[in-house]
């Protein structure tokens, strides 16, 4: 029985978003474990233990006049980033 309470059904769709879900984390997961070990990873995000000289956060200085500095998250900055050119 196939439910077609979504807004558009394509099975085709769904198996390229999750094979492209589950590159992406197997990607994620070999980038962690040359840098730290990675503890549990989903759809969710990663769970990982990183070395403590590992920098957390990264301030972006800006000449915005409301917003002088951004805050990201350097390891979110890293992984995007190296998965993006891996895939």
């Amino acid at each position: 029985m196939v439910h077609h309470s979504a807004r558009w059904h394509s099975m085709e769709m769904a198996g390229i978003v999750c094979y492209t879900g589950a590159a992406i984390i197997t990607k994620a997961r070999e980038i962690i474990e040359q840098i730290g070990r990675p503890l549990e990873l989903d759809t969710d995000g990663i769970w990982c233990v990183l070395p403590a000289s590992f920098p957390e956060n990264y301030v972006i200085k800006s000449t915005h006049p409301k917003k002088p500095k951004v805050e990201i998250s350097y390891t979110n900055a890293v992984l995007n980033s190296m998965v993006k050119v891996g895939i």
